[in-house]
C-alpha cells in the first residue's frame, strides 16, 4: 500500500509555498496546518517539513505530539527553490543487505561490572539487540550464540583512555577477542566510540579531527584485511555540551570525509533533562545525523539520561519516550542505552525500571508499516 505524502510548508508566503509543493506532490497534501498534516493518512503518512531554518522547530513539534509519524526535513530557502531541492532529494534504501532486519532493534550496552544479572535484564527488557565491548568476556560469544541466536550483536572497541596507542597496536590488542566473536557470525563493530572525549582517545591517541580520521582509516584497513566481512561503524560522538564538561572537542568537527569509508554511522543521543529529549543537542541528534548521512544505516550507539540521581521511574519513562519517537525515523537499525542513568540493571543484581519499562514497548516501526 502506497504511503501518503504530506508536504508541510511555511505560512509565509503560504500560497506560494503550497503552490510549489502541490506541483511536486499531486497525489498528496501540501499544507501549513500541522494538525491537518498529522491527520492526513494517519498513522501511515510521510511528512516532509520544507522551508528555511526557521521551520526547524516543527520537527520537535511533530516528535512531541505525534512521535510515531515519519517526519523528514528538506531545507530550502524560498518557494522558487523547492523544485530544485526536491529533485536533489533522494530516498535511497538505507537498509544494507548484511543488516539482519528492516526494523528498529532495542537493547543495552553490557558492562564489565554487571555480572550475570544483565542477562536477566536483557530478557526483562525484551532486548532484540545488545552492544558489547569486544573484550568483555571470552565466554560471552558462545553464550549469546547458543542462548540468544536471534539477538543482534554490535561490538564496540576503542583505545584505552590516558595512553597513546597507534592504530596497528590497537588492532593487534583486540584481534583475539574480535576473532572469537567473528567465528560466531558477529560482524558489526563500532570503531572508537566518542572520539571527541578524553575517554575515547582525544588528547592522547589523537588531538585533531585529521589525526583521528587517519588513525581510524589505518585501523579500518588492517581490520578489513584480517576480517573481510567486518562491518565498521563511524563512531557516535558526544554532544558539544558533554564535550565541554569533560574536556573534549566539539562534535560538529567530526563530520569527516573518512566517514564515507564506514559501513554505517553511529549516533549518541543523551539528555540532561526531559526537555532535551526534543532538542537537537539531545534526543533529536539521530534526526540531525540523518540530514547529514542521507544514505547510511544509522545505529544509536548510546542514548538515555545522564543524571543517575533522577528517580528511576522518571528515567525509565524518558527512555521509553525516546524509543517511541525514534520509531518514526527510517533507517535506524538499533538503539542502545548506555551509561549508569540508563542502565538495565540496578544495584544488588536487580533489573532496573528502565529495562522493565522498555520491555512493555509495542512492536512498531515505520519500516514495517
Amino acid at each position: 500500500m502506497e504511503v501518503p505524502l504530506v508536504v508541510f510548508v511555511p505560512i509565509d508566503p503560504a500560497a506560494e509555498w503550497r503552490s510549489a509543493a502541490a506541483a511536486l506532490n499531486r497525489d498528496g497534501l501540501a499544507t501549513s496546518d500541522p494538525e491537518a498534516a498529522a491527520r492526513y493518512g494517519f498513522p501511515r503518512q510521510r511528512i516532509v517539513v520544507v522551508g528555511p531554518e526557521s521551520a526547524e522547530p516543527w520537527l520537535a513539534w511533530f516528535a512531541s505530539r505525534y512521535p510515531r509519524l515519519q517526519v523528514e526535513r528538506l531545507l530550502v530557502d524560498t518557494p522558487s527553490g523547492l523544485a530544485e531541492a526536491w529533485a536533489r532529494q533522494t530516498s535511497p534504501d538505507v537498509w544494507p543487505r548484511w543488516w539482519p532486519a528492516r526494523d528498529l532493534r532495542i537493547g543495552a550496552t553490557l558492562s564489565a561490572d554487571a555480572g550475570v544479572s544483565q542477562l536477566a535484564a536483557l530478557t526483562a527488557g525484551r532486548a532484540t539487540a545488545v552492544r558489547v565491548p569486544v573484550g568483555l568476556s571470552a565466554l560471552l560469544p558462545g553464550v549469546l550464540a547458543d542462548q540468544a541466536p536471534a539477538t543482534t550483536v554490535v561490538l564496540v572497541a576503542g583505545p584505552a583512555a590516558g595512553r597513546k596507542v597507534q592504530a596497528f597496536e590497537f588492532v593487534t590488542g583486540i584481534a583475539t577477542a574480535l576473532g572469537a566473536w567473528y567465528r560466531t557470525g558477529v560482524r558489526t563493530l563500532e570503531l572508537c566510540p566518542e572520539p571527541n572525549l578524553p575517554r575515547g582517545g582525544w588528547g592522547t591517541s589523537w588531538s585533531s579531527v585529521e589525526a583521528f580520521s587517519a588513525w581510524w582509516a589505518q585501523a579500518a584497513d588492517v581490520l578489513r584485511r584480517l576480517y573481510p566481512e567486518i562491518r565498521l561503524g563511524w563512531p557516535g560522538t558526544a554532544p558539544a555540551w558533554m564535550a565541554r564538561q569533560l574536556g573534549g572537542a566539539p562534535d560538529a568537527e567530526f563530520v569527516s570525509g573518512t566517514a564515507a569509508r564506514a559501513d554505517w554511522v553511529g549516533v549518541r543521543a543523551h539528555w540532561r533533562d526531559e526537555r532535551e529529549i526534543l532538542a537537537e543537542a539531545g534526543g533529536l541528534r539521530p534526526w540531525q545525523a540523518r540530514r547529514v548521512w542521507t544514505d547510511r544505516l544509522l545505529i544509536v550507539t548510546g542514548f538515555g539520561p545522564v543524571d543517575p540521581l533522577e528517580p528511576e521511574v522518571v528515567r525509565a519513562a524518558q527512555c521509553a519516550r525516546f524509543v517511541d519517537q525514534l520509531q518514526a525515523l527510517s533507517g535506524v537499525g538499533a538503539a542502545f542505552t548506555d551509561g549508569p542513568a540508563g542502565s538495565w540493571w540496578a544495584t544488588a543484581g536487580r533489573v532496573s525500571r528502565v529495562a522493565l519499562r522498555l520491555g512493555e514497548r509495542a512492536t512498531y516501526s515505520v519500516a514495517m508499516s
